[in-house]
């Protein structure tokens, strides 16, 4: 825990480490391509994917001689999953100058770092609260064992004596072990999420979504009653009575469908430039590593976006060499097979 959170040495755990999916350990950025080649293998080169087609074991179109052979070609261009290969079938993870979004996500918000920052404003915006509410200042250097103990026996230094009473430090120690460090963490994770590229990506899908939900509704419809029966989709939650007073407030702010598709469609508008923007200000990074003229990360590119290539790359090409595999023999098959 950051020095700042853990000023107070109330907590020894981490509040926000349970909610960040991304501090579980360093992945093996090969793994994509080990289950390409192992997958890759297992199938023969994806022979055994068109076996239903029946398709002839060795070409035997005398005047061609290029069919089947052909399509192996194709094939095997494919199963090497980099190269024209790769770029031929739609993986290239530049297109028209933009980055592929799952290369962009590398040089997104560190979710992490900034979910820190936020958990420990939010513990001392709650700290202060609390002094404030108190009435006093913390001397520098107390602590809460300090504020612990002056409000168990009594015995404090003299500069936290002279800044509050006993009861003023029980009341404040109280209040202090009753901070919610858990909601705190949860809290920071939830904004920072929000704050990425997918969490902003995410956001506007489900904005589209609401809103056709309500397009669908009759030009009467009772708001209220909709909202309460489709709480997950407009993001309520709680009980029963938080989600009718929810879908009330939400209900409240239109008079009718129009007005609730209209307000919708503006944050939509929003969203979409709001995404747009990100999208643009992400590339930008990315480019700086990458050189347009040889199709390649400059050697100065920091292993984060190497590693996002990376991936790209054996994700791409797990996806789709088999497929390419698999279209090169019948191909081959259907132009080049047995005319007999």
């Amino acid at each position: 825990m950051s020095t700042a959170i853990d000023s107070l040495g109330l907590y020894n755990n981490n509040p926000y480490g349970l909610y960040n999916p991304y501090s579980t350990g360093a992945v093996n950025d090969d793994f994509m391509a080990q289950q390409m080649f192992q997958n890759y293998s297992q199938n023969s080169g994806a022979q055994t994917s068109f076996q239903g087609l029946q398709q002839p074991q060795a070409d035997t179109f005398e005047k061609s001689g290029s069919g089947l052979s052909t399509g192996l070609k194709l094939g095997a261009v494919a199963g090497v999953g980099t190269g024209a290969g790769m770029y031929f079938f739609g993986t290239n993870p530049v297109q028209d100058g933009k980055f592929n979004d799952d290369i962009l996500k590398a040089v997104d918000i560190d979710v992490e770092k900034v979910s820190k920052q936020k958990a420990e404003q939010l513990f001392a915006n709650k700290k202060a609260e609390i002094f404030q509410k108190a009435g006093v200042t913390l001397p520098e250097g107390i602590n809460s064992e300090n504020i612990k103990a002056y409000a168990e026996t009594g015995k404090a230094p003299a500069e936290l004596k002279a800044a509050m009473t006993q009861e003023q430090a029980k009341a404040i120690h109280k209040e202090l072990t009753e901070i919610d460090l858990k909601e705190i963490g949860k809290k920071a994770y939830n904004e920072t999420i929000e704050q990425t590229f997918q969490g902003r990506k995410d956001k506007l899908a489900n904005l589209q979504s609401q809103r056709t939900k309500l397009e669908a509704l009759a030009d009467d419809a009772d708001l209220e009653k909709f909202f309460k029966e489709n709480p997950k989709t407009f993001g309520i939650e709680g009980d029963e009575k938080a989600i009718e007073a929810e879908a009330k407030k939400l209900a409240a702010k239109y008079k009718n469908k129009a007005e609730a598709v209209a307000d919708y469609t503006t944050q939509i508008s929003n969203q979409e430039a709001l995404v747009k923007s990100t999208r643009e200000t992400l590339n930008s990074k990315v480019s700086a590593y990458y050189d347009d003229a040889t199709k390649s990360l400059k050697a100065s590119a920091p292993e984060n976006i190497q590693k996002a290539f990376k991936n790209f790359k054996w994700k791409s090409a797990g996806k789709w060499a088999a497929i390419a595999a698999g279209a090169g023999l019948v191909l081959g098959w259907m132009f080049g097979g047995n005319n007999k």
